[in-house]
């Protein structure tokens, strides 16, 4: 027997509808096409904004923030946007690990970007010549927009928005998931793998600190470093420094561990990430 209280009613509130693994990859399909989308209709107005990368941020920005507005409505309409998105505190500690993996994980990722760049080239990239001819003021926003409102916009979708399938899928699905979703999302196919171990990191920092905001400031570490490169070119760029490679990566291998011992000890972190399952 029916409870007639139990009845939706037309004008009542509606259920928020599921969020699992599966929505998550939809979602990210959505951003992908609704980026390429608002491009089309940029370079239809502006031609020559095909190599301006505050332009191409513009139009990622609108996808990526129409994508998470969306979920939200459907998915967690009576949700706070921040409790949603994961900003919240966690232990201290995670802020400088975090930081510290932006910077050890890239000579890893630029070799293996080398190597599969000998094999199956990619067009080249002309950002370090605009770059370099550049007034200063574009100089800086260049890099406000790779060091902070890059990394900020992405993981507000992927390790935020996109990360709430937790509640609904496996751990280890959503951080692996989020990680390939983040991949295919950026251009060049010879690039997903690093990109999807880098994500990996990110996913994992997510998880354990329980906070958008570790992955936040390990992505824009990442990104600091690869700014750093613009700023001060090396003096050969396809040259792989192997020593420098073994050792950074040996750093960060060590600095995940504390990852996942400071995830499993923390209190706050403990904290945090109940506040996930919610």
């Amino acid at each position: 027997m029916i409870d007639r209280d139990d009845e939706p009613t037309s004008d009542g509130p509606r259920r928020p509808l599921p969020f699992t693994i599966f929505a998550a990859g939809a979602w990210s399909l959505v951003a992908l096409i609704t980026f390429f989308f608002a491009v089309e209709v940029l370079l239809s107005l502006r031609p020559g904004a095909k190599d301006d990368l505050v332009s191409l941020y513009a139009c990622q920005a609108i996808a990526y923030l129409l994508v998470v507005f969306a979920i939200l409505r459907l998915h967690a309409p009576d949700a706070s946007i921040r409790d949603f998105l994961g900003v919240r505190p966690t232990n201290f500690w995670f802020l400088p690990i975090a930081a510290a993996l932006g910077v050890v994980v890239r000579p890893a990722v630029d070799a293996s970007y080398e190597l599969l760049n000998r094999r199956w080239p990619v067009p080249p990239d002309d950002l370090d010549v605009q770059f370099a001819s550049s007034a200063l003021r574009d100089k800086v926003l260049i890099g406000v927009v790779l060091i902070a409102l890059g990394p900020i916009l992405e993981e507000i979708l992927f390790r935020g928005a996109l990360f709430q399938a937790v509640k609904k899928s496996s751990r280890a699905a959503v951080v692996v998931g989020t990680s390939f979703f983040f991949a295919v999302a950026h251009m060049h196919w010879q690039f997903w793998a690093p990109l999807f171990v880098v994500a990996l990191v990110f996913g994992l920092l997510r998880l354990e600190s329980g906070s958008l905001v570790a992955p936040v400031l390990m992505h824009a570490a990442y990104n600091a470093s690869a700014f750093a490169e613009l700023v001060y070119p090396p003096k050969d760029e396809h040259a792989i420094p192997w020593r420098t490679v073994v050792v950074a990566t040996l750093v960060a291998a060590a600095l995940i561990g504390l990852v996942v011992q400071l995830g499993r000890r923390s209190r706050a972190a403990m904290v945090a990430q109940e506040m996930d399952k919610l």
